[in-house]
């Protein structure tokens, strides 16, 4: 096999793969008492062309872990000195981050990318807000809650489903929009039922480019409603 073909061979198999947690992890880790997110996906956006039978269907595990184990490295206790030097940075970065979004709001709100040198926007992720989507749980870490809001707000807007003429880049689109949505979903404790519509919507409009004869997604694929 060609080297080329056996990257992108490679590539599809690590997005399949990223789908199927993602369906996992949206059918055990994110259902609430309150809602049954899998009932969101029942309805997928388009009929498949090329439709798998139920017979050749590998069924999602019913049962989960009690535990996880923890990745997090533990820290020695933190000394005085040591918290001046950690909290001196985290305001450096925090300084930054804050820069640079208020150059997106200025002359990029609600598009995918800043043009920070000859100013506006560009709309390569399907105008679907990539850097706000993208920029979710990092205004939840540092704590601008308001300017979430604000965001949050545009979240509601985005219309994942219907759009002309927009060419998908899979991985980028999973890991900013649909990784975005996620991770904003689970640092705020499931609060915002939106997030989780979003990602529900946005996961099925994504799993149509898996409607391949071999299951194997394109890189990029044109998507049109």
């Amino acid at each position: 096999m060609p080297r080329s073909a056996s990257k992108r061979a490679t590539r599809g198999l690590l997005l399949f793969f990223l789908f199927l947690t993602f369906i996992i992890v949206l059918r055990h880790r994110f259902e609430s008492p309150k809602t049954d997110h899998r009932d969101l996906l029942n309805e997928h956006v388009r009929p498949e062309k090329y439709p798998v039978p139920p017979e050749k269907r590998i069924r999602l595990p019913r049962t989960r872990k009690p535990t996880i184990p923890s990745i997090q490295h533990k820290f020695p206790p933190e000394t005085s000195k040591a918290k001046t030097v950690r909290i001196a940075r985290l305001a450096e970065v925090r300084d930054a981050f804050e820069h640079a979004w208020r150059g997106y709001k200025k002359s990029a709100w609600a598009q995918d990318e800043l043009r920070p040198l000859a100013g506006g926007f560009k709309t390569p992720f399907c105008g679907w807000a990539a850097t706000l989507v993208d920029s979710l749980d990092t205004l939840l870490i540092m704590g601008l809650d308001d300017e979430f809001a604000l965001a949050l707000e545009e979240v509601k807007k985005i219309d994942f489903k219907y759009k002309e003429g927009c060419q998908i880049n899979l991985f980028e689109t999973t890991i900013r929009h649909l990784g975005g949505l996620l991770a904003a979903w689970d640092m705020s404790g499931g609060k915002h039922p939106v997030l989780m519509e979003k990602a529900v919507e946005l996961a099925e409009v994504l799993y149509a480019g898996f409607d391949t004869p071999n299951r194997m997604p394109a890189p990029h694929y044109y998507w049109s409603w």
